[in-house]
């Protein structure tokens, strides 16, 4: 599954992830690399090292461990499945106060 078109930029004939992260301020230890990785995690989760590699261009090694770093550094808290609450029969909303 591809992200979006609008969150790629063309460089060279050839598609290249650019990192909504790059606009605001970051930890200067994130680099570029990083932040597509980041970005990528936050559209699909479920993505293999494999295919995140490819998209940074990076062996599936290199981009594992910087997966490890993000997540021994907090940076990546965790990784969620979103449900489709309807589907599950899950419509109502309770309020309290």
């Amino acid at each position: 599954m591809a992200l979006p078109e609008h969150i790629y930029g063309r460089m060279g004939g050839k598609k290249h992830h650019q990192s909504k992260f790059m606009r605001g301020n970051v930890p200067e230890d994130l680099d570029s690399v990083d932040l597509r990785i980041l970005d990528m995690l936050q559209q699909d989760a479920s993505l293999s090292i494999a295919e995140i590699a490819e998209r940074v261009g990076l062996s599936s090694s290199p981009a594992w461990r910087r997966i490890e770093r993000l997540k021994k550094a907090a940076v990546i808290l965790r990784q969620v499945t979103l449900l489709d609450h309807e589907k599950l029969g899950l419509t109502f909303e309770v309020f309290a106060s």
